[in-house]
């Protein structure tokens, strides 16, 4: 099993699940009056937005944090579906348990499969990404 380093912040492990899903992060020093913020951008070009480049500064914009949010969480598990992986999600002892399995095209219909852990069904998926994606 892939050791997720549960120090990192919210933010920091949010960039890091967009960078292996296959996204861009870019900051627009220029939007808002705020002081900037960072993006995450689609392949399609598409940006959501993610956090404000000054520390404590709120817009009201919804924050897109897959480590936090279930919507964003799927935009995760979209993008693992695009790489043929399929996810499992249960309730397990008071717990989210996710899990991708992966497919391999052989005879026996052998797969790969890695899971994670978390409080939350969107961490445990974002977890179980972390694990299942190579570094």
């Amino acid at each position: 099993m892939t050791e997720i380093d549960t120090s990192k912040t919210s933010r920091e492990f949010d960039a890091e699940i967009a960078r292996l899903i296959g996204w861009k992060l870019i900051p627009d020093p220029q939007y808002h009056t705020l002081g900037g913020a960072m993006f995450a951008v689609l392949p399609s070009g598409e940006k959501r937005f993610m956090w404000h480049l000054k520390e404590n500064v709120y817009s009201g914009e919804k924050r897109w944090s897959p480590t936090y949010d279930i919507a964003a969480a799927f935009d995760v598990v979209e993008q693992m579906s695009t790489r043929f992986w399929f996810l499992g999600l249960r309730r397990h002892i008071g717990e989210w348990e996710a899990y991708f399995t992966l497919p391999i095209n052989d005879p026996d219909f052998n797969t790969q499969q890695f899971g994670a852990c978390a409080i939350s069904a969107p961490l445990a998926i974002c977890r179980a990404a972390y694990a299942a994606l190579p570094k």
